[in-house]
This record gives C-alpha cells, structure tokens and sequence, in this order.
C-alpha cells in the first residue's frame, strides 16, 4: 500500500467518526459517494463543521466562480448541498424569523373528538404526539402516520428545532409524497429559510416537478432567489432535471436570470454536460451567447471541461465561435489548453479563427505549449497554425516583466521521460545534429528507426536540448515524430528541473 492510499484510509477513518453522530438516524443520507470520490473534500467538510469558516467552505465547493475546475458530478453536488442546508439548519436555525413557538408545548391546532381519537391510534402504535415526533416521521418518509398526525391536529406550520416547517423537511430530505400530501394540505409554500431557499428550491434541485406545479398553483413564485443568487431554474439546469426546467420555464421562469457570480441556468446545463437541457433552455428564450461575471459563455465552459456533445449542440444552436472571454480567449483557446482533441477538431471544422490573439497577443497554439497540449499543438499546426507564433505570443505574454526564452517554454511542454534507463556515457548523433542546429540531418536521420526520446551523457533528451537551443523548428520535428510523450514521474521533477536550466 503506498503513502496514497494510506492517507485517503486515514482521511476516510476520520471523517466517518466525525460524521457517524449526525447521521445515526438517517444513515441511508450520509454522503457515501462524497466518502468515495472526494474523501479529502468531506474531510474538509468535517473540519470545519459547526464554525463559521463552514458556509464559506460550502460556498467555494458549489460555487466556481473563477472556471478553474471541473465540477462535481450531479450525485455528488447534492451531497455538498444536502450538508450545507443540513448545516444550516443545525447552526443557524437561530436566525430564521418565526411566529410560531417551535418546541413541543404547542401539540396541536384543534381539540376536538375526532382529532383525540386520532391521537389515541397514535399512542396506541407507540408514537408521542408532539411535534419533535412528527417531525421524525416526516424525515423517514413515514407518509402512513405523518397523516396520522396531520389528522390528530397537529399544526402544519410548527417549527422543529432548527426554524424549519414540515414542508421544507420534507423536500430537504427527498420525501416527495409527504411534501404533496403537506402542500395539499395547506402547508405555506413560501416558506423561506436563513440562507433564502424555499420549498420552490428544493423542488427543483430535486426534479421534483409534480411538487413544483403544485407551489406555483398555490402562489409560489419560480423567479425567487437565494441568498448567493440561485434561482430554482438554475438548480434544475444544473442536476439535468429536464422535465423539471420546462416546467419552471412554462410557469414563467426568467431564461437568462443569474446568480450572485453572473451564471446563469445555461452555464450551469453546458458546466455539467446535460444537452437536452440545453436545448429546452434555448427553445425556452435563453441567450445561447450570454456572457458569466468573467466573461464567460456556456461554449466557453463546454470548451474547457471537454465536453464535445455540449459543445456541438451548443454549435448547432448557433453560439458564436469568436465570443472572448475577460482574459480574450476564445473557447478554441480553453479546449487547446486543456487538450480536448474532440473539442478542437469540431471548433476547428466550423472554421474557429486559429491565429486569434488574447489580451497579450498569445493564439491558441501558444495556450497548448504554455500547458503541455502536445496533441491539441499538433491539431492546431496541421490545421495551418504557424510555430512561430509561440515566440512571438511569448513576446507579449508577461509585459510588465522580463520574458522567459521560448527554450523553457518548449522543455516544459515537451513531458519529459523519467531519468530511467540513461544510456550512460554513449554519444548519439541526434543529438550531435541537434548541437549544430542541422535540420536537414535531423529529417534524414528520425525518417528512420531511431530512438527520439534518447538522453545523451548529461541525461538531456534530444527535445530538451532542442528547447535549450531556442530551435523550435528541430523541436517541432521531434515532437511529430513522438517525441517526449510520457510524462515525467513526480520524484523526478527536480532533477529534471535542474537538468532543464544547465546551458
């Protein structure tokens, strides 16, 4: 077992006993692939339960308001968010605005013969009537005698301990047929919390859309927003509810609307891959170019996760392939950063501009080199992208500081080989040509089979000594032939590090 899979042990053992008090009585909601895919993200989460730093911690894992990553899958999202309400619930409840007494002295509403027999089967089963009570059948999804209680009297407005109605429990906890048998009752559908959310919210994070048509034929309102913005459109897009998104938008949902970092539900479909829903946001009247807080379209987000199915619907719907983003990327530079060869080739085939500069004048063939794309550079350079722009991007790349040569560039591009195998003291005519700077000898010599990966005596492969020499013409041609595709292994970082800045 190496020091990998003994730490994630580690960080599993801690944060299941962190966690094991709070979900004793619903274990079947505890966060099992949070655990899984993303131990050292609940550990986070442990680590910060109950303070303050908490809802800060949350707000970064649901909200990416920099694009910088990849986000969660759908399952795991609900389990981030499921224990950022569950949080506020328990620390801060306190804050909710409340008519009602939220403790057990108030039983019930009426107290009439039918009620008292209802209770009389209630006790007779064993079941307390007091609203800590009700509120644990509405958490199980115990719809048999969650009517019972509804039937003895209970007030369908109390509050449990935290501030929260039977409604809002309901739907936190995904117990679809209490919340409609609740809302048929007469339970307050605008009821809202310390954080914003109302039961609308929760429908839609859920998919639930029967419970949705139901709040909005008893005045919810679909447009309402939470405290960091999120509006129940949003939430839907972002799961893939689909059928969920045509009901909010058929009940008057604002298309475009969003949140509190400029996203809106179009970014959040294209951020997690959900196509179908896309295309009913379209047809729904969402602007296909609507540019995020950065700048940012829902293209641009396709681009740069890689997702090649949202990028082609999001193409066939029309998005413009020249749209810039704060930095002047283009989705065609995002997608060659990242690699994403199915992404580019389409960009490419519905002809994305290949020399189009950023802010500093880098193309996308530069954001390839600049990240090590090798595959997405050598895309870009069959399609008619020149070499030379990555010295002249280079150029204009930092201008308030001293450019790095192109040399450094190209060895952190190449991927260096691990220093394995080194081929001791040997002297390789490659690498002679390369010294010389003879292109010609280097064509005749890497048409036939050689080794272009080779170190010479000071453990240099040939593309290194390339870069060092500033000769982007000899280290593109090494690069088509194969050369330095392995990556390097994380105990060699230095010594190649070292060995990159020898002259």
């Amino acid at each position: 077992m190496d020091n990998n899979d003994s730490r994630a042990e580690q960080v599993a053992s801690v944060t299941t006993k962190s966690f094991a008090q709070i979900f004793k009585d619903r274990p079947e909601r505890y966060p099992h692939e949070l655990e899984k895919a993303f131990p050292r993200v609940l550990a986070q989460i442990a680590e910060v339960w109950g303070t303050d730093q908490a809802s800060v911690c949350f707000r970064e894992m649901l909200v990416d308001s920099r694009g910088a990553r990849r986000g969660f899958p759908p399952k795991v999202v609900e389990e981030i968010f499921y224990l950022s309400e569950l949080h506020s619930l328990l620390y801060g409840g306190q804050q909710l605005p409340s008519s009602r007494s939220s403790g057990d002295s108030q039983r019930f509403t009426r107290d009439d013969e039918k009620s008292r027999q209802f209770r009389k089967v209630l006790e007779a089963r064993g079941i307390k009537f007091v609203v800590s009570e009700f509120f644990v059948r509405i958490t199980r999804g115990d719809l048999s005698n969650a009517e019972m209680f509804v039937n003895a009297g209970i007030d369908i407005e109390a509050h449990n301990d935290q501030g929260w109605t039977p409604l809002m429990v309901a739907l936190f906890e995904g117990r679809e047929d209490v919340a409609l048998f609740l809302i048929d009752k007469g339970a307050n559908v605008n009821f809202i919390d310390s954080s914003g959310y109302r039961p609308v919210h929760w429908a839609a994070f859920k998919g639930y859309t029967n419970v949705i048509d139901e709040i909005v034929a008893r005045g919810g309102n679909v447009n309402v927003a939470t405290n960091y913005g999120w509006r129940p459109l949003l939430q839907a897009a972002a799961l893939g509810h689909l059928d969920s998104v045509v009901s909010l938008l058929r009940h008057g949902a604002a298309p475009d609307a969003c949140d509190n970092d400029g996203a809106s539900a179009l970014h959040k479909a294209a951020s997690n891959n959900h196509t179908e829903v896309m295309r009913a946001l379209v047809r729904g009247g969402a602007d296909r170019d609507l540019e995020a807080m950065d700048r940012m379209t829902a293209l641009h987000a396709a681009a740069r996760l890689g997702y090649a199915d949202t990028a082609e619907v999001l193409l066939d719907m029309g998005c413009s392939l020249a749209v810039k983003d704060s930095r002047g990327a283009t989705p065609l530079h995002l997608a060659a950063a990242n690699n994403h060869i199915d992404v580019v080739d389409k960009l490419l085939d519905l002809k994305s501009s290949i020399a189009a500069p950023d802010n500093d004048g880098a193309t996308p063939l530069v954001y390839a080199i600049r990240s090590g794309a090798l595959d997405a550079a050598r895309r870009l350079i069959r399609a008619g992208a020149d070499i030379r722009e990555i010295i002249s991007g280079e150029q204009h790349a930092t201008p308030k500081r001293p450019c790095p040569c192109i040399g450094r560039k190209l060895i952190r591009a190449a991927g260096r080989l691990p220093l394995l195998n080194c081929a001791g003291r040997a002297k390789y005519r490659l690498h002679r040509y390369i010294k010389r700077d003879d292109v010609d000898a280097v064509k005749r010599l890497i048409s036939k089979p050689v080794d272009v990966d080779a170190r010479d005596a000071r453990g240099r492969t040939a593309l290194e000594l390339a870069a060092l020499r500033d000769n982007a013409q000899i280290w593109w041609l090494l690069v088509e032939k194969g050369a330095g595709r392995s990556r390097e292994l994380p105990s060699c970082q230095n010594e190649v590090r070292r060995l990159s800045l020898r002259v």
